[in-house]
């Protein structure tokens, strides 16, 4: 569905840990940018477990 008449788009899922804090000033940096249409953070007790690739493959 459109967003803002946009119809096409990136999704990231980002997983990180920091302090309640933290999540006020991404909040601000993401509303200060136009390029940034929709975001929406959500807490998890535990995360999944990933595989680290070499940086240089």
């Amino acid at each position: 569905y459109p967003i803002k008449k946009k119809t096409e788009g990136y999704y990231w899922i980002i997983y990180f840990e920091g302090e309640p804090q933290s999540i006020k000033k991404i909040t601000d940096a993401l509303k200060a940018r136009e390029t940034v249409l929709r975001f929406l953070f959500l807490a998890r007790n535990r995360f999944p477990e990933f595989e680290v690739a070499d940086a240089r493959t």
